[in-house]
């Protein structure tokens, strides 16, 4: 078994689910983005593994890619096709299996693929790092805080030598943290602000700004999210309204990558190994 956290396993193994974690309307970052994200016809199939893919022992001793992470890499919030591991599929012709954990910690990704090593004929070992306060302590994912150096110890002592690397994105890191991650890897997100326009959904506005901006003869943000026409103000230079810029790059659940994201994400792996 991969899993060393026997709750998660539990929570996974053989298990198909059309809504998980933050990633159900009850807990996502914004449920207006959710009802109207585009793309809702999918589910979350986990393997007898507990892994979001097919059944890997038919890969046991084989050639494969690995691909590890925590709920970026499992593609939380859309579907499987639209994760960082399938899209870099379509550039190898052996497996690259998918070994995402949600809630996992730097030293389970680490466990993990010490162990993959052991099972499969590993050819590339591809990573996207997550929280480095995470730890697994007493066979559990924890995300208790710690002291910032204690954290880069704790990580540094688990880094995969030789794999090819990027960590999740800049919304989840303190500034003192993306020092320490801009000295390790390069970034793949532009996150340049942008003014909302008509084809854009409205939930990217903030209800803040809309009503920060708002005019005497505007209507509600309420009835501006429901589809009212906007007052023309909200096109103008001086009026325009900016948009929830991270949204912009999020799937369903409101936080985690969609697939023009997670696409930028598989060049960036895909290119350190050219």
């Amino acid at each position: 078994m991969l899993i060393n956290d026997l709750k998660t396993f539990e929570r996974y193994s053989n298990r198909k689910l059309k809504f998980t974690d933050l990633d159900d309307i009850n807990y996502c970052k914004n449920k207006f983005w959710f009802k109207t994200y585009q793309y809702q016809d999918f589910d979350y199939q986990f393997n007898s593994w507990g892994f979001r893919g097919p059944e890997y022992d038919q890969y046991i001793g084989t050639p494969v890619n690995i691909c590890l992470g925590d709920s970026f890499t499992l593609n939380m919030g859309g579907p499987i096709e639209h994760s960082w591991p399938s899209l870099l599929q379509k550039k190898y012709a052996i497996p690259c299996l998918n070994l995402g954990l949600n809630g996992a910690g730097n030293d389970t990704i680490r466990l993990v693929y010490d162990r993959a090593c052991k099972l499969f004929d590993v050819q590339n070992t591809f990573v996207v790092y997550t929280f480095i306060n995470r730890r697994l302590e007493n066979k559990r994912f924890r995300s208790d805080l710690h002291e910032h150096q204690d954290n880069i110890n704790h990580f540094e002592k688990h880094f995969i030598p030789n794999a090819y690397f990027n960590f999740i994105p800049h919304w989840c890191w303190t500034s003192e943290e993306m020092d320490y991650i801009f000295s390790k890897a390069s970034y793949y997100l532009d996150t340049k602000e942008d003014f909302w326009d008509s084809k854009m959904p409205r939930g990217l506005v903030s209800k803040g700004c809309y009503q920060d901006k708002q005019g005497e003869d505007w209507c509600s943000y309420e009835e501006f999210i429901a589809g009212a026409d906007p007052h023309p103000d909200v096109f103008t230079e001086e009026f325009g309204l900016r948009t929830n810029v991270f949204q912009l790059h999020n799937n369903r659940d409101g936080y985690h990558l969609d697939i023009l994201a997670n696409q930028k994400l598989a060049d960036n792996l895909y290119s350190q190994t050219r």
